[in-house]
């Protein structure tokens, strides 16, 4: 004999339940072979088996006057309609050394499984992103902010955020508190819920790497999107920003160059020393003779972007006009990724 019990269950779309299938071997004679099969509901599945289908036990022996409990969980579909459905759910024992005259009692059935299934909930998710700064040097970090809101009109839960860093930029830190995880350079932030107009901020630095090799400004478009189970408008879950990575100055050629070769003061007045940085520098230059004794100071400290001008009048630092000869102009910058580049330039001073 086999039953299923008779209890009126009431579950929510999508929720797990247990069944239990009582079968008892009421013979003198120990059943042999014994097979139970259960159909399930075409709304309702178990982990192994999809939603419809058939699960199977089989047992060697049932002793005589013997009872066994079987037990599994089930999931209702997540997209029940709202309402009371009845479900039926069918379980058969069958031995074989069974009496075909005895098998009245050998299926049971549960069919007041009543679900009713709350409406799902409705609100719209909106995604939205900047950088700053937007156009960045090697070596130099950028400050990615998300912001999620959600515009209801009801709550929104098990949101996830995600933003697909591009492999030219280099991850730093996570910020203001919102840690997330990396996968596959895809950064994820899971936040668990949101009430109807409620927004919140996520952000984190990237770089520009200094171990970057290019030639040219480049740009980067970062992508973000958010996503919830019942989110009502896919078009406002995307967002990006683009920004811009400029290589940093590393030969003297790009950066120092001087007016003349041969400086006559009589004639030139000034020797002009030409300097193109790309942002705020620390740079100094100054003015040495061939032996290394030091004669001038030139510029030692902030030098903005940009070209820039500075003049010898061919004099030491306590104003006294230096002699013909060879003389060493020293550019020395301290760049943005760390590393110091130095470059000399001689000119030949004549009176």
């Amino acid at each position: 004999a086999v039953s299923s019990g008779d209890t009126v269950w009431y579950v929510d779309a999508g929720e797990t339940f247990v069944y239990s299938i009582h079968v008892v071997n009421e013979d003198t004679v120990d059943a042999l072979d014994v097979l139970i099969e259960d159909l399930l509901p075409d709304s309702v599945r178990t982990a192994d088996v999809g939603f419809g289908g058939k699960l199977t036990w089989q047992m060697d022996r049932l002793a005589a006057r013997a009872e066994t409990l079987l037990t599994f969980l089930a999931t209702l579909a997540p997209d029940m309609p709202i309402g009371e459905n009845g479900l039926l759910n069918r379980v058969q024992v069958a031995a074989a050394n069974e009496d075909s005259t005895r098998l009245d009692d050998n299926t049971a059935s549960v069919s007041a499984l009543n679900v009713v299934v709350a409406p799902p909930p409705v609100y719209d998710l909106e995604v939205a992103k900047t950088a700053s700064p937007q156009t960045v040097f090697q070596g130099q970090d950028i400050t990615f902010a998300i912001e999620v809101i959600n515009q209801g009109p009801d709550a929104a839960s098990e949101i996830t955020v995600q933003d697909l860093l591009p492999d030219s930029l280099e991850f730093v830190a996570f910020a203001d508190g919102a840690v997330g995880s990396i996968e596959s350079g895809t950064l994820v932030w899971e936040i668990s819920t949101l009430l109807a107009g409620q927004a919140t901020s996520i952000s984190f630095t990237a770089r520009c790497p200094a171990s970057l090799e290019f030639s040219q400004p480049f740009s980067q478009t970062n992508i973000v999107t958010v996503s919830a189970p019942f989110d009502s408008n896919p078009d406002n879950d995307e967002a990006s920003v683009t920004v811009v990575c400029i290589p940093l100055f590393t030969n003297c050629e790009q950066i120092f160059v001087l007016n003349h070769n041969v400086f006559e003061p009589a004639r030139h007045v000034q020797l002009e020393i030409g300097v193109a940085v790309d942002f705020l520098n620390n740079v100094k230059i100054d003015v040495f003779d061939v032996t290394g004794y030091h004669i001038r100071s030139i510029v030692q400290g902030e030098v903005g972007s940009g070209p820039r001008t500075f003049f010898w009048d061919g004099a030491s630092d306590d104003l006294q006009p230096v002699g013909s000869g060879v003389y060493l102009i020293v550019f020395r910058d301290n760049l943005q990724n760390g590393r110091i580049l130095e470059c000399v330039q001689k000119v030949i001073v004549h009176r």
